[in-house]
């Protein structure tokens, strides 16, 4: 083994990087300086061995100079080439940019030299520098996600245990209410009025909503004419054997009866005021600032997809409800209900009603006793 160089990263990490057989290697030896010295030595007696040490926490484990040590920047190549196209390309943009901030934080080290204090410092400094804790889980998970992959792919061996303990508890799913659509509907007016009143009747995603197409609706299904929908969010035709397909009320074909008179040529069901298609950022500060308008408070256009859900919860089975959204579990379908809904004390009053009626107070009078003294 020649040496080349003792490297320095800025986040204080040192590796050892030399050159054998015509390839180059690098190891991880430490952060402090008594680290380094010590490290040094166990990788050249190890090396005489034939052998060098896997760096992993609480781990004697030894692997060959000549095998595959993969580093952390090959491994989000391999998964980010994998994912893509199984995913939107919002979420996998959102992905891309989760796992590059490992990278930054970690450079392209060695998966094997990545320990629990490594991961532990990368989720404090997430915190610290983003505001919203949020990211911070998000980005922690993604990383997480991908060693996991990792391991199925057998491309490493790294033990899930080393990453922090913990996660951010999943906050309640903001929606619309019914008080605050009436006031969006009655500030909004012309086209984006009919589009915000079909995506709270439908519970369409937001880009199943701003790419809805004329030819998805089938007007000679029976009884009534159906909105059909071939492909999941994730791009990939739906597991479920039929498409998804949801009834189309009145209201609703009166809205894509105006929308054809509008744009008899257009292929698209909404367009923006340039007649062109509305990108996902203009379609969502459109929606914000009619909430301005409406004097209510400003939620994201998935707001209106929730407010469905809740209110088809509140009126039918959750197994209808997972189709008629397009969920693959009913599990995901739950988080549309709160905690405390109303529905849920009306179904405690009428059970309680209902089993009073059924003749279980108990029989005979109420004896008072008297004590005597």
């Amino acid at each position: 083994m020649r040496a080349r160089a003792i490297e320095r990263h800025p986040n204080g990490r040192c590796y050892l990087k030399y050159r054998e057989n015509g390839k180059r290697h690098r190891i991880f030896l430490g952060t402090t300086d008594r680290e380094v010295k010590r490290k040094l030595r166990e990788v050249r007696a190890s090396h005489e061995a034939g052998r060098l040490l896997d760096d992993g926490r609480a781990t004697s484990r030894v692997i060959s100079p000549h095998g595959p040590d993969i580093n952390l920047k090959e491994l989000i190549v391999k998964h980010l080439e994998f994912t893509k196209g199984a995913k939107s390309e919002e979420t996998f943009i959102l992905r891309q940019r989760n796992l590059l901030y490992l990278l930054k934080f970690l450079g392209a080290c060695p998966i094997s030299s990545i320990t629990a204090d490594d991961l532990q410092r990368f989720a404090d400094w997430m915190k610290s520098k983003h505001s919203r804790t949020k990211t911070a889980f998000h980005a922690l998970r993604e990383c997480r996600t991908l060693f996991h992959w990792g391991n199925r792919a057998e491309l490493i061996n790294f033990p899930m245990s080393r990453f922090p303990v913990g996660s951010e508890p999943r906050a309640d799913i903001k929606r619309f209410t019914s008080e605050e659509i009436a006031k969006l509907l009655t500030a909004a007016s012309g086209e984006f009025k009919d589009m915000v009143h079909f995506g709270s009747m439908m519970g369409l995603r937001p880009k199943e909503l701003r790419e809805l197409r004329h030819d998805q609706i089938d007007w000679d299904a029976k009884p009534r004419p159906m909105l059909v929908i071939e492909h999941h969010k994730t791009l990939q035709t739906s597991r479920v054997p039929i498409p998804r397909s949801v009834p189309l009320s009145d209201v609703a074909l009166d809205i894509l009866r105006r929308q054809r008179a509008r744009h008899p040529h257009s292929k698209l069901v909404f367009l923006n005021g340039n007649g062109q298609p509305y990108e996902r950022t203009a379609y969502r500060n459109r929606l914000l600032r009619l909430c301005r308008k409406a004097g209510i408070e400003e939620k994201s256009p998935y707001s209106l997809r929730h407010y469905a859900g809740a209110q088809w919860a509140q009126l039918t089975g959750l197994s209808t409800v997972a189709h008629l959204l397009g969920h693959s579990s009913v599990n995901v379908t739950m988080r549309y209900l709160k905690r405390n809904e109303p529905a849920h004390y009306k179904a405690v009053d009428d059970l309680a009603k209902l089993v009073e009626g059924l003749g279980t107070k108990p029989e005979g009078k109420v004896v008072a006793f008297e004590k005597h003294g």
